[in-house]
């Protein structure tokens, strides 16, 4: 490769150029101020495209290929593969005249034959994806990834003083692992005092099956509070104040929740989806490993002290705040532009 010159000056003009985003019409038109539900569909995708608006609030967000404008243009991969004609409407993408920079933070694109994922990832320009989990489980594919960390709003979720409580969050699914955190809860001695609360529900994308609404029953007998109906500004109410967050994911290529408690200070306990492994945090196995990692880590750092999980705020400022993602987003671009 080769240098193409006057890099300081050229990075002036790229940020000019006109940048688009493509996302599914609810993941942008999502209210942060209401509750999700199925009127207002919420979630990691729309989560990440309000942050991504307010990352850079010249973007152009739009929902129809016909709307995107010459330039660069990021597309969500839930956008792409959210049609009932797939093929024609990667087609359609695939003919943009914009640089096409697929995000790709989920599992969306690994969920057709391998037919349809090749010319998904045949027909983008540029492959990136939000944690290094997700870029090995792409890797396979022989093609380029590159990292691209979700921006995140830092002065949003901050740590303020700490209650006796350990919290857990997230659609009350099968995919979240509810169970183990409904363990925890009921395992944990009452001589901890610690308060346990739950935000979230099994209908946060609309009335939820029976198999999830069982789970939010259990889940519920075993918290002192289950939040169902929070707005995604009031979380962050939520999180600033609780001493300690647990979840154990099946599945999650990045998790905000995660991201967010960790923002807040929060002791964060983990369970053994390989995403974890990126992260500071506190790891168990089984809900009695969970238990005894609560206890110890409440004798060193009880909430009355005053002490804060620093070293998980700065893990997430340095990789997710928005001055952070636009220096590696340009640094992406101008990579493109400056190396031929």
């Amino acid at each position: 490769m080769r240098s193409v010159g006057g890099r300081q000056s050229n990075l002036i003009q790229i940020m000019k150029l006109q940048l688009s985003a493509l996302y599914r019409e609810s993941d942008i038109n999502h209210n942060v101020l209401q509750p999700s539900s199925g009127d207002n569909q919420g979630g990691g995708v729309a989560i990440q495209a309000w942050h991504l608006k307010r990352a850079i609030p010249s973007i152009e967000m739009v929902c129809d290929v016909e709307a995107v404008p010459d330039g660069i243009c990021l597309t969500e991969a839930l956008w792409l593969t959210n049609a009932q004609d797939l093929e024609a409407h990667i087609e359609r993408w695939s003919k943009l005249p914009a640089l096409k920079i697929l995000i790709n933070n989920d599992m969306s694109i690994l969920r057709f034959n391998r037919a349809i994922t090749e010319q998904i990832l045949d027909a983008a320009d540029v492959l990136v994806t939000t944690s290094k989990y997700a870029q090995q489980m792409l890797s396979f594919f022989d093609k380029e990834i590159h990292l691209l960390y979700d921006p995140l709003d830092i002065d949003m979720f901050i740590p303020a003083v700490k209650s006796r409580s350990i919290y857990s969050s997230g659609q009350i699914c099968y995919n979240k692992n509810p169970q183990m955190v409904t363990d925890i809860f009921n395992l944990l001695p009452a001589s901890a005092e610690l308060e346990k609360n739950y935000i979230g529900s099994a209908s946060v994308w609309g009335e939820g099956n029976d198999a999830a609404k069982t789970l939010q029953t259990e889940l519920e007998a075993a918290a002192d509070n289950l939040f169902d109906k929070v707005s995604y500004i009031d979380t962050a109410f939520y999180y600033r104040s609780q001493w300690g967050c647990v979840m154990d994911s099946r599945y999650d290529f990045s998790s905000f929740c995660m991201m967010e408690a960790m923002l807040c200070g929060c002791w964060f306990f983990a369970g053994q989806h390989v995403l974890y492994d990126e992260r500071p945090v506190l790891r168990f196995s089984t809900a009695e490993e969970a238990i005894e990692l609560i206890i110890r880590q409440l004798e060193e750092t009880p909430p009355d002290a005053g002490i804060v999980n620093e070293a998980a705020r700065q893990h997430i400022v340095d990789r997710n705040s928005y001055d952070r993602f636009r220096a590696n987003l340009t640094e992406l671009i101008g990579n493109l532009y400056f190396y031929v």
